[in-house]
């Protein structure tokens, strides 16, 4: 019986870990300006939640999705253009 436990517990070992909710990128938090990341909820809306100053903002209407689109974009052309580097 003690075989089989262990069997079962290396079994669960193996087993991956994956995130809660899918992740968009990174964009500053509206409150303290800190690099967090947005989450997409079940109901596929995009939010963040930031562990500096604990504010969570979720974005609903298409206004507010599309100005987070843009602050995504503008840090992704950041991160992998290398001019920007300089």
């Amino acid at each position: 019986m003690s075989q089989d436990n262990a069997k079962t517990a290396t079994a669960e070992n193996r087993d991956e870990l994956k995130p809660a909710l899918p992740e968009l990128g990174t964009v500053p938090c509206p409150v303290c300006r800190r690099r967090v990341t947005v989450f997409i909820t079940k109901t596929k809306r995009p939010f963040i939640n930031c562990g500096y100053c604990s504010a969570r903002v979720f974005y609903n209407g298409s206004r507010s999705i599309r100005c987070l689109q843009r602050q995504l974009k503008a840090t992704h052309k950041r991160t992998n253009n290398p001019e920007s580097k300089r």
